[in-house]
């Protein structure tokens, strides 16, 4: 059963990567407007088709043709896509209760009908589903069948969460090194009032990618320096975000945003804030185990600490 199982989340993946392959080009071929799908100004906030084909359609492909082949590593990147994924919903399903309540141009039943429809898609496929992903590959039993060699001749030493948050700051750097390589001209709300475009933005981005790099493998290798700088950076990300919450207005976020009508003048506002403060939550989660796993970082326990 557990096998089936594996093998239908792989099948699920597969496909659901190669939809977003087939709508990722069938979106810049049939555009009426190209070039707005293209490395262009609109870029952070608009990916192209082609950073769609290689993250999010490749990503899950190659997970889901790899956890059918028991590659433990796989594991790793299914639960960071599910991790990313209930951000996501989490988010999406805040910022959909707030903006039921903001607008009021619709008719009530028919948003109310259309609200719990979106909100029943969402919970599904962004939160139920990847949390169920969270729990089942995180199984004993499940683990054994991705390595069993290893995890006998180890004894699960290296522990879980610190390597899915390597993962994590990995796949983090990934996504700033695309950044870093495209066009940025809309101004980008840094801290407070000041933002960033151009090239000062790019050097913020590449920035970030090279701390989240070195988080990466300094955590799974059990760097120490590593758990400090995680520690820092992200108390400094966490500060900035509480601060950008109440200081970021919604006529900055349409200057990073564009194409926002005024019938919406709230949504940037809205979004921003909600999925900020999600972000913050599941931050200080992580922060607080990593610092209860200081011990782990240490030589004279590196060979020791379990999970």
């Amino acid at each position: 059963m557990q096998n089936l199982f594996i093998n239908v989340t792989g099948i699920y993946l597969i496909t659901t990567g190669t939809i977003l392959v087939a709508v990722s080009f069938f979106v810049g071929l049939l555009s009426k407007n190209p070039g707005a799908y293209k490395f262009s100004h609109e870029f952070p906030f608009f990916l192209a088709p082609i950073v769609y084909i290689l993250l999010l359609g490749c990503w899950p492909i190659f997970t889901g043709m790899a956890l059918m082949a028991k590659k433990n590593w796989a594991r790793y990147s299914l639960f960071v896509m599910s991790i990313f994924a209930i951000a996501i919903g989490l988010s999406s399903g805040f910022s959909l209760l707030f903006l039921s309540r903001s607008q009021a141009t619709v008719d009530a039943t028919a948003r109310s009908l259309y609200a719990f429809f979106i909100s029943l898609v969402n919970f599904i496929f962004f939160i139920g589903i990847p949390t169920y992903f969270l729990i089942f590959f995180n199984k004993k039993a499940v683990r054994q069948l991705f390595s069993p060699r290893d995890v006998l001749s180890r004894g699960e030493r290296r522990t879980f969460g610190i390597t899915l948050i390597a993962f994590i700051a990995f796949v983090n750097a990934i996504f700033l090194c695309i950044f870093t390589f495209s066009s940025v001209h809309n101004k980008i709300p840094l801290f407070g009032t000041f933002s960033l475009s151009g090239h000062s933005a790019k050097a913020y981005f590449f920035i970030c990618a090279l701390i989240n790099i070195y988080i990466a493998f300094g955590f799974f290798y059990r760097r120490k320096l590593a758990w400090f700088t995680y520690i820092i950076f992200t108390l400094i990300s966490v500060v900035i975000g509480i601060i950008n919450s109440f200081s970021v207005t919604s006529i900055r976020l349409r200057e990073s945003v564009p194409n926002v009508t005024t019938s919406y003048n709230d949504i940037p506002k809205i979004v921003y804030n909600v999925s900020g403060g999600v972000g913050i939550l599941i931050t200080l989660v992580f922060l607080c185990y990593v610092i209860s796993k200081k011990q782990f970082f240490s030589k004279r326990s590196a060979k020791t600490i379990g999970t």
